[in-house]
């Protein structure tokens, strides 16, 4: 083999291209150019023989184009040792590479394996997330445990909140008694709006307003926070530490949701009867008969009903935005999609237990 020589030359002897001299990238590229037209070889019958056992192979470029034209049907004769295996590591790697770009798409059941599989693992981290938290429950209630921060947190959840609930209570107890009022009119029985009032804000729309406030303002701050601890790689700090990143940062939260929902429920239900109240005294009605109305069909058990559900509704509300937030994975828009995935799977799951609420309150006669 020609390996002292600094120039590189082709001799073409029939089908059969003998290369001689430093095949560097340079002459590589004349190579390619000489052998092919538009990627391919030149020769239309019998494949072209490419004789490199006089050649000296230097550089990545020189085997990237060997492995090339081997692989669009030129024969490489003469490689020998270190030459030999990198053009078959070069080809190797093309070739996985080609595979990795071309995976085929998942068939329909395969599609469907992966959703029941995804959704199953799903349920199985959710309930180990509730098991985690009843022992805390049970662990704080016995005082072994204390949810530090929480009073932080349910001025968060609870006193700021307070201001947007009042306003959003207002204008849905205005809207509702205006509505009402109008086929009652008709009779001459405005003043029922007021029993009407009575007992959907206390049963139904108070803890409703609230709820829906603490989905879009507190499950999506609590998911924004803590998944941002987890992009920043914070939780998996306190877990090295030997903390428990549920009771850190899930309980206390969870805790102050609980107990802030309830509160939240009387500023609605309060402001919602004020805007009901406003509207019968356009129509005449004074505002000793408006509270005898309410007070008539609203019952004690409503209230205390009432001031249950929110309860339980706080806690699911409150655990849903913590535990989206502990699923955040990694990227950019990794917050963004688990904050969003925290306020509608709070939303969806409020109106089935509050479907579930109403069941049982027929049932039971409540």
């Amino acid at each position: 083999m020609a390996a002292d020589d600094t120039t590189f030359h082709l001799e073409i002897q029939g089908k059969k291209q003998i290369a001689r001299g430093v095949l560097d990238a340079s002459a590589a590229l004349q190579l390619w150019s000489r052998l092919t037209r538009d990627g391919k070889p030149l020769s239309a019958g019998e494949p072209l023989v490419l004789d490199v056992s006089e050649a000296h192979v230097r550089g990545s470029v020189a085997v990237s184009v060997l492995s090339l034209l081997g692989e669009r049907g030129v024969e490489v004769r003469g490689l020998t040792g270190d030459a030999l295996a990198q053009v078959r590591q070069a080809g190797k790697a093309a070739n996985t590479a080609s595979a990795a770009g071309h995976k085929p798409e998942p068939g329909f059941f395969e599609s469907v394996g992966r959703r029941v599989a995804g959704g199953i693992a799903g349920i199985g981290e959710t309930l180990g997330f509730l098991g985690r938290l009843c022992v805390l429950f049970v662990r704080t209630a016995a005082g072994r445990e204390r949810p530090e921060g929480f009073w932080k947190v349910f001025a968060q959840a609870g006193a700021d909140a307070v201001p947007v609930t009042v306003l959003v209570g207002f204008l849905l107890g205005l809207i509702l008694a205006f509505e009402s009022s109008i086929p009652l009119q008709m009779f001459g029985a405005e003043v029922y709006v007021a029993n009407l009032m009575g007992v959907a804000i206390f049963r139904e729309l108070a803890v409703l307003v609230a709820a829906i406030v603490m989905a879009g303002r507190t499950a999506s701050a609590f998911s924004a926070e803590i998944g941002t601890m987890v992009v920043d790689e914070e939780v998996d700090a306190l877990r090295a530490m030997g903390m428990d990143p549920v009771a850190r940062l899930a309980l206390p939260r969870v805790l102050a949701s609980g107990l802030a929902l309830p509160l939240l429920s009387v500023f609605a239900g309060l402001s919602g009867l004020i805007g009901g109240c406003l509207v019968l005294m356009l129509y005449g009605y004074s505002l000793p008969i408006y509270v005898e109305h309410v007070l008539a069909f609203c019952k004690v058990k409503d209230v205390l009903l009432s001031l249950f559900k929110a309860a339980v509704f706080g806690l699911l509300i409150g655990g849903i935005g913590c535990h989206r937030g502990l699923l955040t994975g990694g990227g950019a828009d990794a917050v963004g999609r688990a904050t969003t995935a925290a306020v509608v799977s709070a939303i969806v799951v409020y109106a089935l237990a509050d479907g579930l609420f109403a069941i049982l309150s027929a049932a039971l006669g409540l």
